[in-house]
């Protein structure tokens, strides 16, 4: 980042830490639709999941083999495993993003930051989408795998049809996709509202307010899990 970049962008965000003192700060359904959920809260969702799991197995509600067999359960678990993995899933898109808006910044000296982040996100885009239209014409088996990966992640495909069939795709798992690349956020990272990537912690807890939430999330979600376990355990012994 050159010096004048740098300064431009300074300056905005301290501009835009000072209107978010005085109006109370961005909206919050903005800053989650361009962030997602942090990493704790992705934690905190994952233990509360297998808790569940972890219920309807010492319960006796559930057979071991059925909280696998189940296609949305299995979507679950896929889920949970991407939302845990999606510091490493990010890399692709960050490396485009960085690549694509030193490029832009370099042609537009001039422009906003937020302009450059925007067409740098455009543009990063575009690139991947073209990406996986080459992988599906050069090495169609390889697209039936990505195809049926994601088919797997969504509760519409088994894991024997994996890199041999393209699954089932209904409304739910256009659907579910949608929500998955908005909130769970596995291949987008997380954005500030200045359209750059966020400069919150990827393995810890956020500031402010939303770092307080996650701690009381994370610690219910721990206690609250381990109680349900427990409980199930119980019911299983009455």
């Amino acid at each position: 980042m050159d010096k004048q970049f740098a300064w431009q962008a300074g300056g905005r965000r301290a501009e835009a830490v000072q209107h978010g003192r005085a109006a109370g700060g961005p909206a919050p359904l903005t800053g989650f639709l361009l962030g997602g959920l942090t990493t704790v809260e992705v934690l905190a969702a994952v233990i509360a999941f297998a808790a569940v799991m972890g219920f309807l197995w010492t319960s006796g509600t559930a057979q071991p083999g059925e909280l696998v067999t189940d296609r949305w359960i299995r979507a679950g678990w896929a889920i949970a495993v991407a939302g845990i993995l999606r510091p490493v899933t990010w890399i692709p898109y960050v490396g485009a993003f960085v690549l694509l808006r030193r490029v832009v910044r370099a042609i537009g000296r001039k422009r906003r930051p937020v302009t450059v982040n925007m067409i740098a996100h455009v543009l990063t885009v575009a690139l991947m989408v073209a990406a996986l239209w080459l992988l599906a014409v050069a090495i169609p088996a390889a697209w039936t795998g990505v195809v049926s990966v994601t088919a797997v992640l969504t509760g519409g495909g088994a894991l024997q049809d994996v890199g041999t069939a393209a699954g089932h795709w209904g409304t739910a798992q256009f659907v579910l996709l949608g929500v998955l690349v908005l909130v769970v956020r596995p291949v987008l990272p997380p954005i500030d509202p200045d359209l750059g990537l966020s400069d919150e912690p990827v393995l810890g807890f956020p500031s402010g307010p939303r770092g307080r939430f996650d701690r009381v999330a994370l610690l219910v979600a721990v206690i609250g899990g381990g109680m349900l376990v427990g409980a199930g355990a119980l019911l299983l012994r009455g």
